[in-house]
């Protein structure tokens, strides 16, 4: 969604598989935000406020973490490299399919909103 200087707000949303201390499978909802020239480079967004979610559409079940940066709270949001973050994470069960939900608010330096509804990533089923 690109602002009035041309620069674009950029939404992600991934699933990560991981292991915890325990060695166990897990599977967390992985977002990123940031803001970039038309050119591809990055600059430094205002501010952006993300809710990073894993859903186990298996059982229905979520879990979530909200993080802010700039002017939505919290320390300066990063200039040169992407807003990163990670849900909590779900042990993983065979046959359970998970999906990341991203929705993200973006503020651009110099006016400008853009808004995301869930940013919905790709299904993965934990096959063992």
């Amino acid at each position: 969604m690109p602002s009035v200087s041309g620069d674009e707000a950029v939404h992600c949303a991934d699933v990560f598989r991981g292991r915890n201390v325990d060695r166990d499978v897990t599977m967390s909802g992985q977002g990123q935000s940031y803001c970039q020239r038309p050119s591809g480079t990055l600059v430094r967004c205002q501010g952006i406020s993300q809710t990073v979610k894993i859903r186990n559409n298996t059982t229905g079940q979520s879990l979530y973490s909200d993080f802010f940066c700039g002017s939505f709270g919290g320390g300066a949001c990063p200039s040169t490299s992407r807003f990163q973050n990670y849900s909590p994470a779900f042990r993983a069960t065979c046959g359970h399919r998970y999906q990341a939900v991203v929705n993200s608010r973006i503020s651009y330096v110099g006016g400008g909103l853009a808004v995301s509804s869930d940013f919905v990533s790709f299904e993965f089923q934990y096959n063992c």
